[in-house]
């Protein structure tokens, strides 16, 4: 299961004037990932990935976004709530795979061994 959290100041450049908003690439952001953004100084919704009247482009960890915010600040504060991979639950995939592997190995090396001795 994803979950959800806010980006932090530090994680994100607002430019208004280019309508964009810029996401740290550290991140390693899909667009499929970022579920809405709202402009906390203006109460304003300016993303929202259902909505395509809210909605952008993303490309090269930027936010092209199709409504006009150029009246806005640099300044503001966006709150952009974005869903994360949930790692457990990738790992736990992960070694069920590899001891799924392992036991087909274990089953065909007992069959080959088993017929050695007939």
């Amino acid at each position: 299961m994803n979950k959800k959290r806010i980006l932090e100041d530090y994680e994100y450049k607002f430019y208004p004037t280019l309508g964009q908003v810029l996401i740290n690439p550290a991140l390693n952001l899909k667009q499929s990932q970022i579920l809405m953004i709202i402009n906390l100084s203006g109460n304003v919704l300016i993303y929202n990935f259902a909505c395509a009247l809210e909605g952008a482009r993303f490309e090269e960890n930027k936010l092209s976004l199709v409504k006009d915010i150029s009246g806005m600040n640099a300044s503001d504060k966006l709150m952009i709530v974005v869903t994360e991979e949930d790692k457990a639950e990738y790992y736990l995939e992960k070694i069920y795979k590899e001891i799924n592997s392992l036991n087909k190995i274990l089953i065909n090396q007992k069959s080959h061994n088993n017929g050695l001795q007939s």
